[in-house]
């Protein structure tokens, strides 16, 4: 992608000569900007991906749950839902540790920790494979990272009583301080308030209806603004 922004950066000034190199610049910084929304648009996503466990744990029990999610994307829709090509592939391996203790003695209180790490990988082949995201190994203007990400302390509730149906979960992710060069694979680090309302609907004895809504808001940084999803 980069080589693609710095052959667009050299187009610009040569039909443009008597632009000023500030006005330049000030081009280039702006697709820089926009390759960042694209790649962070697909790898902030994590927080959502997981189908997490809404189960209450009884007093004094333990609950460990290990979440895998990859996601891959050569294309991405514009504002107006038109197809874009990204000239890349892009790939993100999500992985999630989440241990709850049950806090409470009638089951409607938890407690629990979340570990988040992530492998990232960034192609220029558009068409390479997606399980690549498992080697580290890259060529030409290729790059790949990997790192543990954050650290989330939760808890899960139970507002109602008499009802298991509904379980409210929060978390607040405390970033580990990957380096900068991490973060151009991996997305911007920054601490987040994340919000789970999760329901379940028995269908049968042996099949039941998931729903899950997640609001999340990031913090701003230095490097990153404030956002909302």
């Amino acid at each position: 992608m980069k080589p693609c922004l710095f052959v667009l950066l050299l187009f610009h000034c040569f039909i443009h000569p008597a632009f000023a190199q500030e006005k330049n610049d000030d081009y280039y910084k702006q697709l820089e900007e926009e390759y960042k929304k694209l790649r962070d648009s697909i790898s902030r996503a994590h927080p959502f991906i997981p189908a997490v466990s809404s189960v209450m744990i009884d007093h004094r029990q333990t609950e460990l749950n290990i979440f895998n999610s990859l996601i891959t994307s050569n294309r991405y829709r514009d504002g107006n839902g038109d197809l874009n090509d990204i000239n890349s592939r892009q790939t993100y391996f999500y992985n999630t540790i989440q241990l709850t203790y049950g806090l409470s003695a009638k089951s409607r209180f938890n407690i629990g920790l979340d570990i988040n790490s992530v492998m990232g990988r960034i192609d220029e082949n558009r068409n390479s494979s997606m399980f690549k995201v498992f080697s580290s190994g890259v060529e030409g203007n290729s790059e790949y990272a990997r790192a543990v990400t954050s650290v989330a302390p939760r808890i899960r509730w139970r507002p109602l009583k008499r009802s298991y149906n509904l379980t409210i979960q929060g978390s607040i992710g405390i970033p580990t301080g990957i380096s900068t060069k991490k973060q151009e694979v991996l997305g911007f680090s920054q601490v987040y308030f994340l919000t789970q309302f999760l329901y379940n609907e028995p269908l049968s004895k042996r099949l039941f209806l998931f729903s899950q809504l997640s609001l999340q808001y990031s913090f701003q940084r230095d490097n990153a603004p404030a956002v909302f999803y």
